[in-house]
């Protein structure tokens, strides 16, 4: 389970909407809206969810759900109304956590169209159409420039908010992260410094995660989940010893020999004669 400081998120997010001129909203991974939001929000956007409330709604998860089906972390696109907004969508370690809303803004191109649109909608609602005007002429420019500069800021902001514990995650949740990245990576030269750093974790945050997880610390653990493989690897493949021993990140022979043995109680040969 992950857990979030919304109250701190709430602040981050107003103190980056005095730069951008725009609402920010947070939505969990379930495309739920937060109470994580800038204050106020946009005037414009607050009279047409008055009765287009779910049409808005829709805009947001359609966002969202093209986000996580092309594997996009950013995204430009149009809400029902015509107004340009930016979705984001909030990840590390292949684990989506929530996604941002930041906007609305608007074009030259589609200025007329949308004024169009505002008229029909005052007629159709009873709407005040001065107010309306007047609020949409608020709505800042889009531009690429300022796209690319928002996207930089906002994955910065997770970054910190990983960094701080403003965004938290159960041990369960982190056991099953952490062993998918030992697995991605094991044939690798993996440090406690270079988890630590990839998790934001002090090297006592992550001894206490794993020795009450799994019983042992992280560095026997490391070597545990490597010999697992190499035992699978001389069950199904015919790679040679060393090649398996590279393979999972062992390439010290001796030192996999002494490892694998003392785990299993057999050496890497015997183990594969049996």
């Amino acid at each position: 389970m992950v857990t979030f400081d919304f109250e701190c998120f709430a602040k981050l997010f107003s103190k980056l909407r005095l730069l951008l001129n725009a609402s920010i909203t947070f939505y969990n991974k379930e495309f739920k809206g937060t109470c994580a939001c800038t204050s106020p929000g946009s005037p414009f956007c607050a009279s047409v969810k008055k009765h287009l409330k779910e049409k808005c709604e829709e805009s947001d998860s359609d966002s969202f759900m093209t986000c996580l089906n092309n594997n996009k972390q950013s995204l430009k696109y149009n809400c029902h109304f015509g107004l340009t907004e930016l979705s984001f969508r909030l990840s590390h370690n292949n684990e989506t956590y929530g996604f941002v809303i930041v906007g609305p803004f608007k074009t030259k191109e589609d200025e007329a169209e949308i004024e169009r649109r505002i008229v029909e909608y005052c007629e159709e609602t009873g709407t005040s159409r001065d107010e309306m005007m007047r609020t949409f002429k608020d709505i800042p420019y889009f531009t690429e420039e300022k796209f690319n500069a928002i996207e930089t800021l906002i994955f910065a902001l997770f970054e910190y908010a990983l960094s701080q514990k403003i965004i938290l995650i159960s041990q369960d949740n982190f056991i099953d992260i952490f062993d998918d990245y030992l697995q991605e990576h094991l044939s690798e030269d993996i440090t406690i410094q270079s988890l630590c750093s990839h998790f934001y974790l002090s090297q006592k945050q992550l001894y206490t995660i794993i020795k009450n997880a799994k019983g042992i610390a992280p560095k026997a653990y490391i070597v545990q989940k490597r010999i697992m493989e190499a035992k699978y690897l001389i069950k199904t493949t015919d790679l040679t010893i060393q090649q398996i021993a590279e393979k999972v990140g062992m390439p010290d022979y001796p030192h996999f020999f002494k490892a694998f043995k003392s785990i299993t109680g057999n050496s890497p040969n015997h183990y594969r004669k049996k």
